[in-house]
Formats: C-alpha cells, structure tokens, sequence
C-alpha cells in the first residue's frame, strides 16, 4: 500500500508555490495521503514527533527549493537556529525515500560542496522543474512521475509475491516449472537493477530512489551558465547607465557654469554701459574748516611723476603703442603707464592711463563677449584724498574707440 507524499518547504521561500503544490497533489492522490504541516499539525502536537511520524509514514519527499532556499540555510547554519527543514530532508534520505527536488522558476539546483554533509546527497536525485506560466501542467507531470515510480515499485513486490505463492500452492508441475522460470528472471532483473543502482550507492538502507543522469547533470550546468551571463550582461548594463548619468550630469553642470560666466559678464556690460550715461562727479568736499585740500587744489601728476613716486618697475607707453599678448590695445590718444603693483586692473589720471599689465593680460584673453569690452570703476589715493577713476579695461578694443571717459 502506498504511503503519504511528504511537501517539505521554507516558510519564506515559495511558501504559496508549495501550498498550491499541495493542494494539485492532495486532488490526485487524497487530502489523508498527503502530508504539509500547516495543514496536518493541531495545537498542542510536538512539533519534531510529529515530522518524524509523518517520515515514517511516507514513501515519496517533494522538497520544494526556491531562490532563496541557500540563503536561508546558510543563515540557519550561522546564526546556530535548529532548522526543520534541514532535518526532515536528513530523515528522508536516512530512510531511502523517493526524493524528488522541486525548483520553483529558474532556481538552479544547489551544488553538492554548497550544502552540509547530511543532505549532500540531495543532488543525486533527477530534479522536477514548475514554471508559473506553466504550473498546471507541471504539477501535473509531477504526480504522474509520483505514480509511476509507485506502481513500479508495487509491482516488483507483487509479481514476486505471486510467483511464490503459486510455487507454493500449485501441484501442477509445469505450472512450477513456469513459476520458477518467472522467478529466475525476476530475480535477474532485480540483480540488474541493483547493480546499476549501486554505481552512486545511496546513504542508509532506502527502498527506491531517484537519480540524476550526466545529460540532467549537464543541462544544470549550462543553466547556471546562462544565469551568470544574464547577470554579468545586467552588471555590465548598469554600469555603462551609471557612467552615462554621471557624463551627463557633469555636462549639466559645465553647461550651468558656462551660462552663469556668461550671465555675469552680460550683467558686468549693462553696469558700464550704465557708467557711461552717468557723469563721474568729484567728491564733495566738508565743512572749510576740517576739509583737506580737494582733488581740484591738487594738481594731477604728469606720467613721469608718477613713474618717480611709485617707483618699481613702472614704465612710460607712448600713445599708440601699447600692446597686450603681441596685439595693440587703443585706449585713446594719451600715453600708458604699466604699474605691475597697481591693486586693480587700472586707472587713470586726466593726462594718461595707468594698466597694471598681468591681470590685463589674464582678461584679454578669458572676458572678451561678442567684441564688446568689460569695464568696472575703482578708486585709486594719491596725494592725501585725491581720487582718480578706473575708467577702462582695454580688451580688443577697435581702433578709434574711445577707451576712457573724459578727454583724448
């Protein structure tokens, strides 16, 4: 008679695949013959006894292995937590029932040096394969192997039981001579089948098992083949997004930065152009009393005091000969002192300009916008309080453009 099949499973791997599972076989086989624990266990049973009772009475062991049935195991064996599922696969490869790994979708099956001694040979066993778009047939093609290893399985024992009684009973001696001769090659056929059997002896005494052929062994590795790949495509995919998102994120942000220059050179423009519609006014001086000599008491410098109070490196640059980086800069008619410790690009004084010539030289090149030149105002002290305006910065300026305010 034929015992129960046994649905061995993880909680939180497949754990609605294995109930459905449980419900196809329980509508072919019987509710009574087929055995899961959230349905057959009651409140108050001893867990562990009752596995090993429902053990006992089964022939055939579906164990159910999803994607993350090896994660699950190895955090069991680390974190030291009795797991049941180990244990009732190591009784059912202790008492040589049919086992038959069930892989939900695409899980591979585990390989033999990833899992412990006690259920390592779970992988000698011919594996059952059940795809959600295909679920129905294939649990269905798993009850028509559950029955068919049975039925193999009765009619060994039955067709040598047959023959003995008919050995025993019957006086007709042909009818003997016959029922030897069936005996003979039963027992040949026997002898056959353990032989073969024997080529991957099974661990403990069993009465039937399953196991895995070469071409079964290499259509697994060549699954697990093709699953690498997918995910070293997938790997390689995500990298060259990730790389595309930074380029483009770096270019946003040169494009940010370009506009933003461009932004306050187009803001630095409308200010001169807003100085040169608003005359420069003196500075007002105080009460008589407390007033020191105003600009207009003190004479501006000519060029070459100028040259002689500062002294350093300062030079005299006649009209019309001012170049900048090897091009000529006009800034009116009237010379150009090049003052290299100026504190601002330039100045000016009613009779010359005053340049100092490395950041000029920096601006010529970096702050040209469309041909138009850039020009800010500062105050320079001479003399006490006399103030000078900073009236340009010449930068590709066309010849004859008035590069200061004031006279040529």
């Amino acid at each position: 008679m034929p015992g129960k099949v046994f649905v061995n499973y993880r909680r939180d791997d497949e754990r609605s695949t294995a109930a459905r599972i449980r419900d196809r076989l329980a509508a072919t086989f019987g509710d009574a013959d087929v055995f899961m624990d959230v349905d057959d266990l009651l409140a108050g049973q001893r867990f562990d006894k009752e596995l090993e009772k429902a053990l006992d009475q089964a022939d055939v062991f579906v164990c159910v292995i999803g994607p993350r049935w090896m994660e699950l195991l190895a955090e069991r064996q680390a974190s030291g937590e009795r797991d049941y599922v180990r244990e009732e696969i190591t009784g059912a490869l202790q008492r040589g029932l049919v086992v038959i790994p069930v892989l939900i979708e695409r899980t591979p099956l585990p390989r033999a040096d990833a899992l412990p001694e006690d259920i390592r040979d779970l992988v000698l066993y011919q594996k059952h394969v059940v795809a959600h778009e295909r679920f129905g047939r294939d649990v269905a093609d798993l009850a028509q192997a559950i029955g068919r290893v049975r039925e193999k399985a009765h009619g060994e024992r039955s067709g040598i039981n047959d023959s003995l009684k008919q050995e025993r009973s019957g006086s007709n001696r042909p009818r003997r001579k016959w029922a030897l001769t069936g005996i003979g090659i039963a027992l040949t056929v026997a002898a056959i089948y353990f032989f073969a059997a024997s080529q991957v002896p099974p661990k403990g005494e069993g009465r039937y098992r399953v196991y895995f052929d070469e071409k079964a062994l290499q259509e697994e590795r060549k699954q697990a083949a093709e699953e690498a790949e997918r995910q070293r495509l997938a790997a390689e995919q995500h990298r060259r997004a990730a790389e595309a998102a930074a380029a483009k994120k770096a270019e946003e942000e040169a494009q940010a930065g370009r506009v933003a220059e461009e932004a306050e050179i187009r803001l630095a423009i409308l200010k001169f152009q807003q100085d040169l519609r608003s005359p420069v006014q003196p500075p007002s001086p105080g009460p008589k009393q407390d007033a020191p000599a105003s600009a207009a008491t003190v004479p501006p410098p000519t060029p070459e005091e100028y040259v002689a109070r500062v002294g350093g490196d300062a030079t005299i640059v006649p009209s019309g000969e001012l170049t900048l980086d090897g091009r000529k800069v006009i800034c009116g008619s009237r010379p150009t002192v090049l003052d290299s410790r100026l504190d601002e690009y330039s100045a000016a004084y009613p009779g010359f300009l005053i340049l100092n010539p490395r950041p000029t030289r920096q601006s010529v090149n970096t702050r040209k916008v469309m041909g138009v030149r850039t020009c800010v105002r500062i105050s320079v002290p001479w003399a006490g309080r006399a103030t000078c305006r900073l009236l340009c910065r010449a930068a590709w300026s066309p010849p004859g453009l008035v590069g200061a305010r004031g006279a040529r």
